[in-house]
């Protein structure tokens, strides 16, 4: 592990020069709905604590357990009492610049095109 780097559910997430954690996993879909529990379960207590009125997940449907994950997050929201919704849906990076105000992410495409980014996996490991 680097000096900047932390573990995320035993992954390494690292703090760039552009003030953002990046994964360093490429799981690139390969996660099962089981272990998705364990990377929501932070960032749901996280939102929490931020009180937005309202979070939106986009999850890709050509990824393994897209849809799955999506019913996932829904139950989950309801849990930790959070008004949102869950979609899968073709282009998630799409389906987010178009319908999030502020978008949780740490990819540059996202940094570059949304109103506004919040690097929730940074809130967390910080």
């Amino acid at each position: 592990m680097t000096k900047n780097g932390k573990c995320l559910l035993e992954r390494l997430v690292v703090y760039c020069d552009d003030g953002f954690f990046w994964d360093t996993s490429a799981i690139h879909g390969k996660d099962k709905p089981a272990k998705t529990t364990g990377a929501l379960n932070p960032l749901l207590k996280k939102l929490q604590e931020l009180q937005p009125s309202e979070v939106v997940f986009s999850y890709n449907t050509q990824v393994s357990f897209g849809g799955e994950f999506a019913t996932q997050t829904r139950t989950l929201l309801m849990d930790y009492e959070l008004q949102g919704k869950a979609h899968a849906v073709k282009q998630a990076d799409v389906f987010a610049l178009k319908h999030g105000q502020i978008v949780s992410s740490s990819d540059a495409v996202f940094i570059n095109k949304a109103e506004g980014v919040v690097d929730l996996a940074g809130e967390i490991s910080e």
